[in-house]
């Protein structure tokens, strides 16, 4: 598999709130395992999720407690963007990224966007998970559901709903609990207590 076809993360943001400097020896802690960079300023990291492509260094790393403006976290294979992560700040903490007012952008294998919208979420990027709370929304084809929480997994390309929802679309409601958006599959699948009616 060449370069450009391994699957990346990238890590692009604005204005940095909280510099600081990071040990080398975790510097390189950080590159064995893979992990998505975080940089600074107009600085782009990219590195493979698996192992990092001939060539790559890392540029800036973040410490715990530094904050970023307007984070934007982008995993692609070859030219393809598969799912797109961004928020209003962000802030590093025992190795995740805790996100104000984030946004999933999920693409499904035509290019059609699945936004999921939450008040919070944590992102870790060793597991390419994040873990949406507050007010949460998703819009999957013609439906609007919401809760106040989804989980997504970056390698299976799912959202889960894993407690009660509500959903309106195609002239319906629709109640029901762990709901699971498969964007591999694409399909949408709930498990228990799922009801229908007419608006």
């Amino acid at each position: 598999m060449s370069p450009s076809q391994e699957r990346t993360i990238a890590v692009l943001h604005g204005r940095h709130a909280a510099p600081a400097a990071i040990p080398l020896r975790r510097c390189i802690k950080w590159l064995a395992l893979g992990c998505a960079l975080i940089s600074f300023g107009t600085m782009v990291a990219f590195l493979s999720t698996r192992s990092a492509p001939p060539g790559a260094r890392l540029q800036s790393q973040g410490t715990d407690g530094a904050t970023m403006e307007r984070p934007v976290i982008i995993e692609n294979r070859g030219a393809r963007v598969r799912w797109r992560l961004q928020a209003l700040a962000a802030r590093q903490h025992a190795g995740r990224i805790r996100l104000t007012r984030p946004l999933l952008t999920l693409f499904d294998r035509d290019g059609n966007p699945i936004p999921v919208r939450g008040d919070q979420a944590t992102f870790d990027p060793l597991k390419r998970t994040a873990r949406f709370r507050g007010h949460v929304t998703i819009d999957y084809r013609s439906w609007h559901l919401q809760s106040t929480q989804a989980r997504f997994d970056g390698a299976r390309r799912t959202v889960r709903i894993p407690g009660a929802f509500s959903a309106v679309g195609e002239g319906r409601r629709m109640q029901g609990a762990d709901l699971i958006i498969d964007e591999r599959r694409q399909r949408l699948t709930v498990r228990r207590h799922v009801r229908i009616e007419g608006l």
